[in-house]
């Protein structure tokens, strides 16, 4: 489940609104404010990003390196052979009605350490739960426990 693209595109905190938020960027301020977009993302989440319109012209120059390109063409799209992680979105602009293809490449380690903290997040707020809680009992209800009750006496 963790490797499925639509988990990935929809859990990821560089990609699960990187298109509507580039699709605005684009459309409202243009195309030099789109590339400036996609180089933060790429600074802060390690993503490259193509994207390509109706026709698989490109839109913005993007973050994908020519070299990159034609590495991952020799390739022959074999993602095994790939040291990044290919995801592709289509997304069309609810203000525009443009379709947009969003190719994302995301370095397998870089995926690995977002896969290792989101595992863990669920488990570091269980370690900060107070502990005298009761999960069971609603907050401001007192518990009332049964009073101890002394251990029986051994009879010699």
């Amino acid at each position: 489940m963790l490797n499925q693209d639509a988990w990935i595109l929809s859990r990821h905190p560089g990609l699960n609104t990187l298109a509507s938020k580039w699709a605005k960027h684009y459309e409202q301020e243009g195309l030099a404010s789109a590339q400036h977009f996609l180089e933060r993302r790429k600074d802060r989440y390690k993503i490259d990003v193509q994207v390509l319109d109706d026709s698989g012209e490109a839109v913005v120059p993007g973050t994908f390196p020519r070299r990159a390109a034609a590495f991952e063409a020799r390739q022959h799209n074999d993602q095994r052979r790939l040291p990044w992680r290919r995801l592709t979105e289509e997304y069309t602009s609810p203000d525009t009605g443009q379709t947009y293809l969003l190719i994302y490449r995301i370095p397998h380690p870089a995926l690995d350490a977002w896969h290792r903290e989101s595992l863990l997040w669920p488990l570091s707020a269980l370690g900060i739960a107070p502990g005298g809680a009761d999960p069971v009992q609603p907050a401001g209800d007192p518990v009332h426990h049964p009073p101890a009750q002394p251990p029986a006496q051994r009879r010699a």
